[in-house]
């Protein structure tokens, strides 16, 4: 999936990691894990303040990537609860179920 995120960013799509982590896991995953190298930004909910299964998390995370267009947005999660709610504050969102399920999806999308 690192591979595909990758491949994403280097046709011009920007990618970032959203996580329910605390602060010191968080940085973990983006700094000692280097997902920084893969991701342009991570979102955590310690940072936010709300978690993602509310809807304020990915209203605040839409105003800190400088409010685009949600049409233009895609959110992936395994977490049912996180997807309706990014649905419900106007994003695309899919379940990620398994790597090839996401391959597939991500071939009608782009």
């Amino acid at each position: 999936m690192l591979n595909r995120v990758k491949g994403m960013r280097e046709k011009g799509c920007i990618c970032y990691l959203t996580t329910n982590n605390e602060k010191y896991r968080t940085e973990y995953l983006f700094d000692t894990l280097g997902l920084k190298k893969t991701f342009d930004d991570a979102f955590s909910t310690c940072h936010i303040g709300f978690k993602k299964s509310e809807g304020a998390f990915w209203e605040a995370l839409h105003a800190r990537i400088g409010s685009p267009d949600k049409s233009t947005i895609m959110v992936w999660d395994d977490d049912e609860a996180n997807i309706q709610a990014a649905r419900s504050a106007g994003f695309t969102a899919f379940h990620f179920k398994n790597e090839e399920d996401f391959e597939e999806q991500m071939s009608l999308c782009i």
